[in-house]
């Protein structure tokens, strides 16, 4: 027992205390310089890690747009435990900038730089910062043009052209809306033989006719209408309306023009054989009536010419009248001084004469006459044919009583 109480004695903590303490330091650190030889403090650069832009499909709803590419990255240096440097991967480590609350201008962003582990420290990054350019976006309202190239072949024109939506309304970076200089549709006319119509897209164009891409627009398909035509003589067709006044009849008009000169679409020509003019009412009296007519012409349709059209009426009553020709009214023709020519007959031939008013009140109006040819005929009584000459400017319904025969006694006059 007593040898047990001794060895017990010889091993208490406070019996060569300060020897004991060097011991265990000195196996602490002996240990740590294993450790260390075994998985040493190392350092890593870890290069081309993607930035993130955090925010950056925010930048459309500020009106900004970046200029610069969004694809810049840094190398991030990192310390550790060499197996733990070493597990490290890429995608364990981030760099990042936030793109919240910017406005337009040169911007330098911070880059914030972190890693998922908690094993490894973050040295430093080869840079702090990013430069980014922002520019406003903006809107730009310009009208389409057309750019038509050839031309059509001859006597066909373009009547009408015609782009619909009218206008374009363009957005993107202001520095790239301030070169836009124009907006148009191209298209070639060479070929072309009738109106055509198509839809295309709209071409922005800077001032040296370059083109300009990636803008916004608000419509990319425009209807395009291009109306072909030309210009031909129609036969106008002047529509009278009938007088009211049964009694009054026309007895002669005068138009100035027998064709008129328009223009119009090829479609539009092709259902026409004539123009009209609108509807000309006559007064109900009797005149010389004049006056100026316009044409009824649809709208697609232009008139070229003549600049006027007039109209001369003269319209008169329509009277019948009713004559009795007797032997006073009969005439000879052919006849020989030396004859003596007598008409047996009971001559009375009713006429039923029809005019128009002036024509009886005429001072060179011709009474009825009936024309008795006597060529041929010698002494003794004959029946010699007649016929009844009336004024140019009358007719008769008679027809039957304008001729006939006439038994007529040519003699020999008594010597005194």
């Amino acid at each position: 027992m007593s040898k047990i109480i001794d060895f017990i004695k010889r091993f208490r903590l406070t019996h060569n205390a300060p020897q004991k303490i060097f011991s265990v330091l000195l196996a602490l650190v002996l240990w740590l310089i294993i450790i260390d030889y075994e998985n040493p403090q190392m350092t890593k650069t870890f290069r081309n890690i993607p930035i993130r832009y955090l925010a950056a499909e925010r930048l459309a709803d500020d009106k900004l747009f970046a200029e610069t590419p969004l694809d810049e990255t840094v190398n991030i240096t990192v310390q550790g435990r060499r197996n733990d440097v070493l597990a490290l991967s890429e995608a364990e480590l981030s760099a990042a900038v936030d793109m919240s609350n910017l406005s337009s201008g040169k911007v330098d962003l911070p880059i914030v730089v972190s890693s998922s582990s908690n094993l490894i420290t973050i040295l430093n990054s080869d840079k702090i910062a990013v430069r980014v350019v922002l520019d406003d976006i903006v809107e730009l309202t310009r009208l389409v043009d057309h750019f038509a190239e050839g031309e059509l072949a001859a006597p066909l024109e373009v009547l009408n052209k015609q782009i619909t939506p009218r206008t374009i309304v363009i957005s993107g970076p202001k520095k790239r809306i301030e070169r836009v200089d124009k907006v148009i549709i191209p298209y070639s006319l060479v070929d072309v033989t009738q109106s055509v119509s198509f839809y295309d897209k709209a071409i922005i164009l800077d001032v040296d006719g370059e083109i300009i891409e990636d803008l916004d627009v608000a419509n990319d398909r425009f209807r395009v209408d291009v109306t072909v035509g030309k210009t031909v003589d129609l036969p106008i067709e002047y529509k009278y309306l009938p007088i009211q006044d049964e009694n009054l009849r026309v007895v002669k008009k005068t138009e100035s023009a027998a064709y008129a000169t328009v223009r119009g679409s090829i479609e539009l020509l092709k259902t026409l054989k004539q123009v009209a003019t609108k509807p000309i009412e006559l007064p109900a009296a009797a005149e010389l009536y004049e006056a100026q007519v316009a044409l009824d012409l649809v709208d697609e349709l232009e008139l070229r010419a003549p600049s006027a059209i007039k109209v001369t009426v003269d319209i008169d009553y329509w009277e019948e009248k009713q004559y009795n020709l007797t032997a006073d009214a009969v005439q000879f023709a052919n006849q020989s001084d030396e004859l003596e020519y007598t008409v047996l007959d009971d001559i009375n031939v009713p006429l039923n004469l029809a005019s128009y008013r002036h024509v009886f009140a005429a001072e060179d109006y011709e009474l009825p006459k009936i024309e008795v040819d006597l060529a041929g005929f010698g002494i003794g009584n004959h029946n010699v044919p007649y016929r009844v000459k009336l004024d140019k400017r009358i007719d008769s319904d008679q027809n039957q009583t304008l001729s006939g025969y006439l038994e007529v006694a040519i003699t020999v006059p008594d010597e005194e």
